[in-house]
């Protein structure tokens, strides 16, 4: 150990030797095992192949890691970034479905920034599915803005299929 550190301080070792140095330890230590536990005699030579090996490997795998990295970097660039649109009132909508009850419910919440402007609740009689709920409730989320003329709204649910 002492050796192979004292070659990291040496300036005309080359960095291509030194990044085998992780990869040499450990094979040191498998040959260690090898012969503790199995009585199988490595030899240093083997070692050290095995190490340069390995090291190359790792260093041409993190090549082609890059290229893809790369290669997925400009395919982002490419593709258009749809940013949700800038609206001055955001209406975040949700439902409560059971199968046990027979009524459901729902809500919306209107906000400016942070501030609350309005809340809508309203029970429902049972409904087929938790998704035509939440449609149910966006559906009358929309119409009372669109009632009481707030046109510049951006709705927001938690339900991903209805999204």
């Amino acid at each position: 150990m002492d050796t192979l550190l004292g070659y990291i301080i040496e300036p005309r070792m080359q960095a291509a030797n030194v990044s085998m140095f992780p990869w040499l330890l450990w094979f040191i230590w498998k040959a260690r095992n090898d012969m503790c536990f199995t009585a199988k005699n490595v030899s240093p030579l083997d070692t050290v192949q095995h190490a340069r090996q390995e090291t190359e490997e790792w260093r041409v795998a993190q090549i082609v890691e890059e290229v893809i990295e790369e290669e997925q970097v400009e395919r982002e660039l490419e593709q258009p970034v749809v940013q949700p649109a800038r609206c001055r009132w955001k209406c975040q909508v949700d439902a409560s479905w059971k199968s046990t009850t027979k009524g459901v419910g729902v809500g919306f919440v209107l906000l400016d920034d942070d501030r609350v402007i309005m809340v809508g609740l309203r029970n429902y009689t049972r409904a087929a599915s938790p998704l035509q709920v939440e449609a149910e409730g966006l559906s009358w989320a929309m119409k009372e803005l669109l009632h009481r003329d707030f046109k510049d709204v951006r709705f927001e649910s938690d339900c991903q299929q209805l999204v």
